[in-house]
């Protein structure tokens, strides 16, 4: 079992689980028939002396991966959180020792079976690991080269990102260029202004961050954000 990990099997006693089963018989299908290097009786794990017990196996390195055979998983989980050590409960109480009736043998043998299965979880698993997904793209891509995409893509570049304007057009500046005056956005308001979009097409085109491209149309996007693919 040395390259399953460093398994230790602990045997809780209390709740009638010491009156109910053998836990010397459940002690032989541990050590005897799945070699655990680490295996220990206590009559109360979820007690401090018990969970102590557990701990400074794991703190001296004997234990990576710990089987708790008490009680259900359900309940006292916080007690048996033993910091990056992995921990695999065996349900002797609810699911054997409540529910079946005690000193039979078909009961001592349903306790085996739940040590064996929580031993066989121990020895086949590994402890998760978040899923990372790295070389996530920022450049940005603004479709459309008016008024509007000009300006997302200064603003966006002001932000210090790459940024990628599309134009289906064979220039920039949509319908805004063909209007040589526009409203006043300042007082006073009666008099009509210049066309910003010469200027804003200046500032676009000499931005180090923005690559042009006109005569283009986006036929095809796919991916997810950070890793989209764009034809």
């Amino acid at each position: 079992m040395s390259d399953k990990g460093k398994i230790g099997v602990y045997l809780c006693g209390g709740c009638g689980i010491g009156e109910a089963v053998d836990l010397d018989g459940l002690e032989q299908v541990a050590s005897g028939e799945f070699k655990a290097p680490v295996c220990k009786k206590h009559d109360y794990l979820c007690g401090e002396e018990g969970r102590k017990m557990i701990s400074g196996d794991i703190a001296s390195g004997d234990v990576d991966k710990a089987v708790i055979a008490a009680c259900s998983p359900r309940v006292m989980s916080d007690k048996f959180q033993f910091g990056g050590a992995q921990t695999i409960r065996a349900n002797l109480r609810e699911q054997v020792v409540w529910s079946h009736p005690a000193g039979d043998e078909d009961t001592q043998m349903l306790a085996c079976d739940q040590v064996r299965m929580a031993i066989t979880q121990a020895v086949r698993v590994s402890p998760p690991e978040p899923w990372k997904e790295g070389d996530f793209s920022s450049k940005v891509l603004v479709v459309g080269g008016g008024f509007t995409g000009m300006t997302a893509a200064m603003e966006t570049s002001r932000a210090g990102y790459e940024v990628v304007l599309v134009e289906r057009a064979d220039q920039l500046g949509g319908m805004m260029r063909e209007g040589a005056k526009v409203l006043a956005e300042t007082p006073p308001y009666r008099e009509l202004r210049d066309t910003p979009i010469t200027a804003l097409i200046e500032e676009v085109e000499a931005d180090g961050r923005i690559s042009v491209i006109t005569g283009a149309t986006v036929a095809k996007t796919s991916g997810m954000p950070g890793k989209f693919e764009v034809e």
